[in-house]
């Protein structure tokens, strides 16, 4: 069993985590930090795959398609940023108490890089909905080519 006992999203500093640190876990305490991770409906597989295709450009490496439904095609994009640190087994300590500031700025690190991946995606969607159109409008013409 896990439990939240506190949750951000943005950069944590040495006075938000040292007063969790004071309280006995359960069983264990550990920080971690996780990318973002989103979930698209695309209209057809080739408009799945252009976005997969594209958003590993910003960073997206662990994304892909993971259901077609009646509405669409279920992409889940996935930046793959992720760590942790066991802090307490227990009432025992599992980190010396001078490293935990240089544990912060790792976890920080990786929740910004995270937060620069949500940047470029944010940044690229137009570019990958244009592209997305123009395969689209080919596709319809070649379906059109067909049928005449």
């Amino acid at each position: 069993d896990s439990y939240i006992v506190f949750k951000k999203h943005a950069p944590i500093s040495l006075e938000e985590v040292i007063p969790v640190l004071s309280v006995k876990p359960l069983h264990r305490l550990w920080l971690i930090v996780s990318g973002p991770i989103f979930h698209f409906v695309a209209k057809s597989i080739t408009a799945a795959q252009i976005l997969v295709n594209e958003v590993k450009k910003c960073g997206f490496k662990h994304s892909g398609i993971i259901s077609i439904r009646a509405d669409g095609v279920v992409v889940e994009i996935i930046s793959g940023t992720w760590t942790s640190f066991l802090l307490m087994d227990g009432d025992e300590p599992m980190i010396q108490p001078n490293s935990l500031s240089r544990i912060l700025e790792i976890s920080n690190t990786i929740l910004l890089e995270g937060k620069k991946r949500i940047e470029c995606l944010h940044n690229e969607i137009e570019r990958i909905d244009e592209k997305v159109n123009r395969a689209q409008n080919s596709l319809d013409d070649f379906g059109e080519s067909i049928s005449s």
